[in-house]
């Protein structure tokens, strides 16, 4: 059973309506509570300082405060229990424009933690060397500072700043201006309108339904973002890799050690890697990619594409604009492009075909490779001029130019360099198609549409 001492206080100059405190003992520990309740106006501040363990904080339709301290005590009586919860209580100051909640110091004897309930329109700010925070429904502002603990924060409407140095954040169905920072911990967002800057140095960031701009980072994590609308997004990471999905804004991302996926884009997307391969699926928009040491695959693509990989290959399935792609140590395999094609491998065989467009005017095509060969697909009625060459070293070599479309075949020498050229306008003529290898094969097809 709860012993239980029940102060009332009402003074004009004092907002405290009531103090309620309860002891039990629980095995070796006695669990002490302190429930005061304060009144006090709306669209006001929540001040809690020094603080040492857990915080729950809910706002209500409500016009008072109701702060539950609670006590862990060990000790050997009960009397010892009520000395010590009323000596190590938290100091509570009123003042016109806030309510300020000074903690209690670490002891290995007690541990302590509160339940407050407020105003739906309050404003927050909290210290704390080692607390886990849980906070919902308010409108207000809210800045929570904690050095050791996790923080979780539930629909809210106003600008957040948190900062854990040894946790986790948590943030779901918020509206206004975000700042999150943990050092040590993962990131995870769930509903959120405003901006937004979010940085970790050694977790994941994770976002999902996003509408707003912003910009995260973390040094030793993923990131992934599903459903993201807005006008410009950067996403950037040093050790791991970004996964996006649902993506309808201008997006950035830069992964220094890791992959990156694009599931589906409405958007404008550019991404680099330093050292991880690209894929993305279907993108609407503009695609930009750069991999430095990794393999570059894309499904389709709607906007102008340009890709670029040092040290693998690249395959694109159907690019439904213009496409520019370069690698430098690998092959290009492109399924279908519509727009212009230029694509050029150090070291790589080139693959692609070109697909009819009544709508793309400017689709010419330029494809060189220095250490492969090259197969290009052109449909049957495709008006062109062709030019296609093979530069070698050695006279007998045995380079070919193979083609289904008839072309006016030459060879020549300059300064000990061999050229092979074939030459030819087909049906009106008039889009350049350039292709040019060194010490390797052309090969030139023809499709017939049915």
């Amino acid at each position: 059973m709860f012993n239980k001492i029940v102060y009332i206080v009402i003074f004009f100059s004092v907002s405290l309506l009531a103090t309620e405190v309860d002891m039990k003992q629980d095995g070796s520990y006695y669990r002490g509570e302190i429930k005061k309740t304060y009144t006090i106006k709306d669209g006001v501040l929540l001040i809690m300082d020094d603080m040492v363990g857990d915080i729950s904080v809910v706002g209500e339709a409500r016009s008072d405060i109701f702060v539950n301290e609670t006590f862990r005590i060990k000790t050997y009586s009960e009397t010892s229990a009520q000395k010590i919860l009323l000596r190590e209580q938290a100091k509570i100051i009123h003042r016109k424009d806030c309510l300020m909640v000074e903690g209690n110091n670490k002891s290995n004897k007690y541990y302590s933690s509160f339940a407050i309930k407020l105003p739906l329109k309050y404003s927050l700010d909290i210290k704390s060397s080692e607390s886990d925070v849980d906070l919902s429904t308010l409108n207000g502002d809210v800045l929570i500072d904690v050095s050791a603990g996790d923080i979780a924060i539930h629909n809210v409407k106003g600008d957040i700043s948190l900062k854990v140095s040894g946790g986790n954040i948590e943030l779901d169905n918020c509206y206004g201006k975000t700042n999150l920072e943990s050092t040590e911990g993962n990131i995870g967002i769930d509903g959120l309108d405003g901006e937004i800057y979010a940085s970790t140095s050694s977790g994941d960031i994770d976002i999902y339904n996003f509408k707003g701009d912003g910009e995260v980072k973390t040094s030793g994590g993923d990131i992934e973002i599903v459903g993201l609308k807005g006008d410009v997004f950067k996403a950037e990471t040093s050790g791991g890799d970004i996964d996006m999905d649902d993506i309808d804004i201008h997006m950035v991302a830069n992964t220094s050690g890791g992959n990156i996926n694009i599931r589906s884009a409405n958007d404008d997307i550019k991404v680099y890697t330093s050292g991880g391969s690209i894929y993305a699926r279907k993108v609407k928009g503009n695609l930009a990619g750069i991999s430095h040491g990794g393999n570059i695959e894309v499904k389709n693509v709607f906007g102008l594409c340009t890709l670029t990989s040092i040290g693998g290959d690249i395959e694109v399935g159907t690019a439904y604009n213009n496409l520019n792609v370069v690698t430098s140590g690998g092959d290009i395999n492109i399924s279908g492009v519509f727009g212009f094609l230029i694509g050029e491998s150090t070291g790589g065989d080139i693959q692609a075909r070109k697909l009819k467009s009544t709508k793309i005017k400017n689709d010419k095509i330029s494809l060189k490779t220095s250490g492969g060969d090259i197969s290009l697909t052109l449909p049957d009625e495709y008006n062109a001029d062709i030019d296609a060459e093979i530069n070698y070293s050695r006279k007998n070599a045995g380079w070919e130019i193979d083609s289904e479309f008839p072309l006016k075949i030459s060879k020549t020498k300059k300064s000990n360099k061999f050229y092979l050229n074939g030459k030819t306008s087909i049906n009106k003529g008039g889009t350049p198609v350039s292709l040019y290898v060194i010490e390797g094969d052309i090969r030139i097809k023809r499709e017939f549409n049915d």
